[in-house]
């Protein structure tokens, strides 16, 4: 009820006790609140389960007539009407569930002044029944709940929000309240414009801003290669959350999800736009009345979801920006508990967004379509239809389309819609005297070209988002303007990788540690962060620590038995379930909350957490996933050796030649290096030894992306040499950086595209520290490179291979005696030609007329065999530093605690087909060697096909670093530590434009092709082009496409193809569409110029 005067603080919260029983407000709620009693408009941005609908329920109670809310959702009216009629409160809402008779008496109502709050949708304005009502109703606030949906720059735009400012103009001296989740600045200021706020009569409004950040959220990105990766992510996900929602992009994926969740036992919810108001009612009522409701939707469920024990939300498809993504994921955990949100993310499913962001920027020949069809078809009289009838009548390929031109003709004044009380359609008619030149038609679908471009952004901003290297939750509040410092958190992959697991109750022993931890933090008084609190418990002897007088608190040594990662992760643990918080600055001091002393105190009744799960070092954790749990629990049960448990992460060094083919080996049976190399040959026998090792797109620039990024050429834009990194990707070097790795980089780069001789600069290192490097030089004796951020050049003294490799050993053995693991790439310019530059001593061992050539080499015999020597004469030089620095391991005595690669990053035709060089699909070009060596790896020829993308999430997987989830690669640790068998494991081969010394005019062509154990299968952009049988046919003589005896074999290999494609978004183009999407100023052969 109304009371006099000014409205004070206490007053207030007086109020808010009796109206809704709460003793405080939330951040924010009582300034918003206040503004509004004193008569001003207020412009609302409050995280998702803020509480932001309190500040106009408990408004409209406090003012006198009616407040009127705008919703977009029938979901959101009929949650937050009943929840109000549970408290006794006045409240209705009109929309199309609501029939002929039942609308009648709720019009009545409001003309009455029945209510208090009334919930409708924008579309009803159109309805002439409700605006006379609410002319005769006193109406004095007027709520536009989802602001986002007036602006155009917003992720959820609305055509019909934008009539509000007429509807406006009627109320007259009805205050505004225009409220949101996810508004970044520009959308705030364009929400103010649309509705008029700050015109007169209307003063400014208050725009208040209270955060975006929701701490209790884990934020988490999964790469998914099919659908059966998404599954099973979803159902370890179900059955650790169990109450929770799954977002799909289409009606037709949320039935596909929700089947498969049936036929595995759940029973979800679905809910999507296209049921009808009735089941789409009794959806809702089900999710409210079940104790952990599991619910599959489109993004027309969970606007003003009043429940706040969802405990997850996942993203089966890419959403269509990053609002629409931040406003899903905060329905989760509403209770302040911690809840876990997941992307499960392909790039595929952005195809889907694009085709929803053609419907809702349809082309102008569309728009003049269905103008005329509608001007045609309302002539006589006017007509009632759904949105689907009139795409039936029109011929445009979607509804989404049409509905968006609907509302641009009624925009252009030329029809007027009405809408039918309990119906879904709508009643058009024609305009009198329309203008023939729909001049206002043009304009506003002129306007759709800027709008296109910013929902463009807005999804390339959420691609981003996905490949981010660092804190997902300092990228969200950069995003929405929230200046708060954030570098880090707990709660996100970036920050801290872990896997679904429920809360569960703790044991006896976990609750005094807990104890233990939050008096800890109680008498360290907020002054310290959380390493200093976790040294401080574990009994450190650290100077700072004694400096400070933290040693002579009574918590100091406590949990002396403890390690100070496993306290730092069951604070981390705390902070999510908010019992401590940490400041968002760069000092990141912990203090405990009032939630954290009541559960020091152990008053919180059913408190539960997820317990920090030891991590297990690679040996340990591949015996345990492969001898299952049975076993695992026996070993548990006879505890851990320390030695296990505490073994160092191991070290990585990536020996990386270039244009070594795979076949160039004594150990793979070239009979030219029988016995000329012998370090790669006693490798082979101690390593992993990938037979099938193929470079994905065989050259330079291209190979070396992937192997950073672990992505396709057409995700990271390399497909191309001479052409630079994007930062976007996480890198091989920046995910070992998070995980506590040392990282260097010595020899041949090949990835900035600033020039060959150019010096690259920090920024574009991809994350490594140690640098000695030159962007790319094929003269092996003296070349230059650059040392760290010294700009000028130097040489390396004699033939660079050797020297390089000596600043490798060096590296190495100064690690000999630090604990810090580190990752060291070697990458040689070799044997690359120009063939005839190798060190004298190691030509004379290959006399060119003595040589062997593979069965499949035609052409000019003599001058292959020149060449053949001379490719020769580089590998056994490179063999012989590869031995140097391999002895250099072993007298650091780093040998069992290093993994050693080597690979190249593509072969050399070496006139084999009478070709040369790379970038061709046939196997002297494609396949590459690849010997791993190191803890845990079993020593075997292993005859899975393995591609360059899968290189880095196996590494990260064997030192158990968290693979990023901008990598497309399939983590293969297991297969490389014997956990799991190898299988034929088709793999995608690629020359998206060819260039440089495989021209058009040399015979270059685009291809697409997949390689398995046995066959190779390649498309060009007229089709099949070749399929060979590598075991009956090693030399691949026989093209066997379009052969009848192979046609099921060909037709089998084409579906892996497409399969590859869909699941790497490659639509296989011209060579050209490619360049122009990425703006490559190439040269009329296709070729990147480079200085």
């Amino acid at each position: 009820m109304m009371m006099d005067g000014a409205w004070t603080s206490e007053r207030l919260h007086e109020a808010l006790r009796r109206h809704f029983g709460y003793e405080t407000f939330r951040d924010g709620q009582a300034e918003a609140i206040l503004n509004l009693l004193a008569g001003q408009d207020v412009m609302l941005v409050m995280p998702t389960g803020s509480g932001k609908s309190l500040c106009y329920q408990l408004t409209a109670l406090l003012m006198p007539g009616v407040t009127v809310v705008v919703s977009p959702l029938i979901a959101l009216m009929k949650d937050q009407v009943d929840a109000l009629e549970r408290r006794g409160i006045a409240a209705t809402f009109l929309n199309s569930s609501v029939d002929g008779a039942e609308m009648a008496y709720r019009l009545d109502g409001v003309r009455a002044g029945r209510y208090k709050l009334v919930y409708v949708a924008p579309e009803r304005f159109r309805n002439r029944r409700f605006s006379e009502a609410l002319a005769q109703a006193q109406v004095s606030l007027f709520t536009i709940d989802e602001a986002h949906c007036i602006s155009q720059w917003g992720h959820d735009f609305r055509p019909d929000y934008l009539n509000l400012n007429q509807v406006l103009a009627k109320l007259g001296t009805a205050r505004v309240l225009a409220v949101t989740a996810t508004a970044t600045p520009d959308v705030r200021e364009d929400i103010v414009r649309q509705l008029g706020l700050g015109e007169s009569p209307r003063q400014a409004p208050a725009v208040s801003v209270t955060g975006f950040a929701r701490p209790n959220l884990y934020l988490a990105v999964t790469r998914c290669p099919t659908h059966r990766h998404k599954f099973s992510r979803l159902v370890q996900t179900v059955e650790a959350y169990r109450c929770g929602i799954v977002y799909c992009s289409t009606r037709k994926m949320v039935e596909r999800v929700a089947a498969r969740l049936k036929s595995d036992g759940f029973a979800p919810i679905t809910y999507h736009g296209a049921m009808a108001d009735s089941e789409r009612t009794a959806a809702q009522d089900r999710f409210m009345a079940e104790a952990a409701p599991l619910v599959v939707a489109t993004n027309a469920f969970g606007m003003g979801v009043d429940r706040g024990d969802l405990r997850f939300v996942v993203h089966w498809d890419i959403p269509g920006s990053l609002e629409a993504y931040y406003q899903e994921v905060g329905r989760a955990g509403r209770d302040g508990a911690s809840a876990w949100c997941e992307l499960l993310f392909n790039y595929a499913d952005v195809a889907t967004q694009r085709f929803f962001l053609d419907g809702a920027n349809p082309s102008f020949s569309d728009i003049l379509a269905v103008w005329q069809a509608v001007r045609q078809a309302c002539a006589a009289e006017p007509v009632t239809a759904p949105v689907e009838e009139w795409t039936r009548l029109t011929g445009v390929k979607n509804d989404m389309e049409v509905r968006t031109i609907l509302g641009l003709i009624e925009r252009a004044h030329l029809i007027e819609r009405e809408i039918l009380p309990g119906n879904r359609a709508y009643t058009t008619r024609l305009l009198p005297n329309p203008d023939p030149d729909v001049k206002e038609l043009k304009r506003l679908a002129a306007g759709l070209d800027e709008k296109r471009q910013r929902d463009e952004r807005k999804l390339e901003t959420l691609l981003h988002f996905v490949d981010h290297p660092g804190c997902r939750h300092a990228f969200m509040l950069n995003y929405f303007g929230d200046r708060t410092p954030a570098s880090s958190c707990s709660a996100c992959d970036r920050c801290r990788r872990q896997e679904p697991r429920p809360p569960t109750a703790l044991t006896e022993e976990q609750w005094i540690e807990l104890q233990k931890i939050l008096s800890c933090v109680t008498r360290m008084k907020g002054r310290f962060g959380a390493q200093r609190i976790a040294q401080v418990l574990h009994g450190d002897s650290d100077e700072t620590l004694t400096r400070h007088a933290l040693d002579q608190l009574s918590t100091f040594g406590l949990l002396a038995d403890k390690t100070v990662p496993h306290i730092r992760a069951v604070l981390d643990a705390l902070q999510g379930e908010g019992c401590v918080t940490v400041t968002t600055d760069t000092y990141r001091l912990v203090s405990i909350t009032p939630k954290g002393r009541e559960v020091m105190m152990r008053r919180l009744e059913g408190f539960r957490m997820a317990w920090p799960q030891k991590r297990l070092p690679l040996q340990r954790r591949a015996f345990l996933t492969a001898a299952g749990s049975a076993v695992a629990g026996l070993i548990g049960g006879c505890g851990t050796p320390c030695a296990a448990r505490d073994a160092r992460a191991p070290n990585v060094v990536f020996v990386l030649a270039d244009q070594w083919r795979a076949q160039a080996c004594g150990y793979a049976g070239d009979p030219n290096l029988l016995g000329m190399t012998p370090t790669i040959d006693r490798l082979a026998a101690e390593s992993a030894n990938f037979t099938h090792a193929v470079s994905c797109c065989p050259v330079c620039s291209p190979y070396r992306a992937s192997l950073l990024t672990g992505q396709y050429p057409l995700t990271n834009g390399l497909f191309l040499n001479d052409v630079c990194l994007s930062t976007r990707a996480t890198s091989l070097a920046q995910a070992y950086a998070q995980a506590g790795y040392d990282t260097a980089y010595i020899g041949k780069w090949h990835l900035d595209g600033h020039g060959r001789s150019a010096y690259i600069p920090p920024e574009r290192r991809q994350g490594f520290d140690y640098w000695k490097v030159l962007e790319c030089t094929h003269a092996y004796n003296r070349s230059p490179y650059y040392a760290g951020n010294d700009p000028q050049q130097r040489l390396w003294e004699g033939y660079d291979a050797f020297a390089q490799t000596r600043d490798a050993e060096a590296y190495i053995a100064g690690r000999a005696r630090r604990d810090t693991p580190f990752l060291l790439v070697l990458s040689w310019g070799p044997p690359h030609n120009p063939y005839e530059t190798a060190p004298e001593r190691f030509k004379a061992r290959f006399a060119a007329d003595r040589l062997t050539l593979r069965d499949n080499v035609t052409g000019d015999l003599a001058a292959w065999r020149r060449d053949l020597a001379g490719y020769y004469a580089h590998i056994a030089a490179l063999d012989e530093s590869l031995g140097h620095l391999l002895a250099t391991i072993d007298n650091a005595g780093l040998r069992d605690d290093t993994i050693v690669v080597f690979t190249s990053d593509h072969g050399d035709m070496l006139g084999s087909h009478g070709q040369m060089r790379k970038q061709k699909p046939w196997d002297e070009s494609i396949r590459v060697p690849l010997l791993i060596r190191g803890p845990g790896v079993m020593n075997r020829a292993i005859d899975m096909p393995i591609n360059t993308p899968d290189l880095m999430p196996t590494l990260l997987g064997a030192c158990g670093v968290p693979v990023p989830a901008s990598a497309q690669g399939t983590d293969f640790s297991p297969v490389l530590c014997g956990v799991r068998l190898p299988d034929d494991n088709p793999v995608l081969i690629q020359c998206p434009s060819p260039f440089g010394e495989w021209t058009r005019a040399r015979g270059g062509r685009e291809y697409r092709g997949v390689r398995t154990r046995r066959h190779t299968y390649v498309r060009d952009l007229n089709g099949p082009w070749l399929l060979y049988d590598n075991e009956a046919d090693p030399y691949q003589l026989t093209n066997l496409v379009g052969q009848p005896q192979q046609a099921a074999v060909q037709a089998r290999l084409e579906r892996e193809l497409r399969r590859l494609l869909a699941e790497t978004g490659d639509a296989f183009q011209p060579g050209q569409a490619y360049i122009a999407r990425w703006g490559y100023p190439v040269d009329a052969h296709g070729t990147m110029p480079y200085k």
